[in-house]
């Protein structure tokens, strides 16, 4: 099921988040390939970003935004969204293996107002 914290998050997806991100940081980056195609496509300096997110990021479970659980409603994919400097933010779509299945840029001022409420669970 897909969830978004504008819609639905739960007290147990709350605790599960935070969680699944601090596993999340015990491991090592991975990047499809896919990723590394979107991103070289939806960057502005992909080399500067790979570098922040190798070197310098650390997961942080409030910038989850939207989850993807399985049938027994665990966390199989999580989206980021982690401010990169004042004009933009990245988001990270990632697996429980945290790899990065792909990346994308935001305007900071972007608020999502036109979020499809409809597409996402609420129970």
């Amino acid at each position: 099921m897909r969830f978004h914290k504008n819609v639905y998050f739960s007290s147990k997806h709350q605790d599960d988040i935070i969680v699944f991100t601090y596993a999340l940081n015990g491991k090592a980056w991975r990047f499809t390939s896919h990723c590394l195609d979107n991103a070289k496509l939806r960057t502005l300096n992909l080399e500067q970003l790979l570098y922040f997110i190798k070197n310098e990021l650390r997961l942080n479970s409030d910038d989850v935004f939207e989850i993807y659980t399985d049938e027994n409603n665990n966390i199989v994919k999580a989206c980021y969204r982690i401010i990169f400097n004042k004009t933009w933010d990245f988001i990270l779509v990632l697996d429980k293996n945290k790899t990065i299945i792909t990346i994308y840029i935001n305007s900071s001022e972007d608020t999502h107002n036109t979020l499809d409420k409809n597409i996402y669970a609420r129970a």
